[in-house]
């Protein structure tokens, strides 16, 4: 379901049968190139993440007294980790972005009056071992989607026929229509106003699709075409929004995004 939040991702259970013969955590034989590339064109994709290794261990429960809890004496804490092996890659460049293992352990806690009520209050053992999948595929996920930050934009929408056009059609909910019509202008308007109105706008959408470098670039033209506050405090926004992002790389709390 986290694949699902953002325009960016399309999750399928598509799987290779070797899959099936693979349910461990380390990483299997990587798949050709080949064959990659055709997924990916598939579904007009830049690239593919795929799980080619998996492994789930359910831990022994510890039972804590509670001290300072007037319902209850007892608590009962039990670790499932989940291990997964993923391959984050662009096909279409030969290009690697990710290949690692993780391990992420979810706890689940209980309560009861005595110990063996606080066991027994536990989940069944399925239902915690679905649960601690889906919470690390949503740990894997915050590391290559873009966080969200809710911010308000306003942009261009008069001037040309197209960024009239553009602003209908994001009305209509079809950001990739408005941003084609502002990607022409951008590159092709003969009025310098224009151009500089549509490579604003196209920052815009690179940015609300995370794509900060080239938001920051497209910002920069539009100031260099046309001197503006609105332009210089967007390039000043994204400059910030640039580095923070660089730093949780750096740090791992994050990977390179496609």
């Amino acid at each position: 379901k986290a694949w699902d939040t953002t325009a960016r991702y399309i999750s399928r259970t598509d799987f290779d049968q070797r899959m099936l013969r693979h349910n461990r955590a380390d990483l299997p034989e990587a798949l050709p190139w080949e064959g990659l590339v055709k997924i990916v064109d598939k579904y007009k994709a830049p690239g593919i993440a795929i799980l080619q290794g998996f492994a789930i261990e359910t831990g022994e429960p510890e039972v804590l007294e509670l001290t300072n809890n007037p319902d209850f004496q007892y608590q009962a804490v039990l670790p499932v980790t989940v291990t997964a092996g993923w391959r984050l890659s662009q096909p279409e460049r030969r290009r690697m972005l990710d290949e690692n293992i993780y391990s992420f352990t979810k706890d689940f806690a209980a309560k009861g009056n005595n110990r063996e009520e606080a066991l027994a209050n536990l989940p069944e053992t399925m239902e915690m071992q679905k649960e601690a999948c889906e919470w690390a595929a949503q740990k894997y996920a915050a590391l290559i989607i873009p966080g969200s930050q809710m911010v308000s934009r306003d942009y261009y929408k008069d001037g040309d026929t197209r960024l009239e056009e553009a602003h209908q059609a994001i009305l209509e909910g079809n950001w990739g229509k408005a941003e084609s019509k502002w990607n022409y202008l951008s590159y092709n308007a003969q009025d310098t106003l224009v151009k500089a109105k549509a490579s604003y706008n196209m920052a815009l959408v690179c940015e609300r699709d995370g794509r900060l470098n080239q938001a920051l670039g497209f910002a920069r033209k539009a100031n260099g075409l046309v001197m503006h506050r609105r332009h210089l405090k967007l390039i000043n926004e994204l400059t910030r929004k640039t580095l923070i992002e660089e730093e949780l790389r750096a740090r791992k709390e994050i990977i390179r995004k496609w």
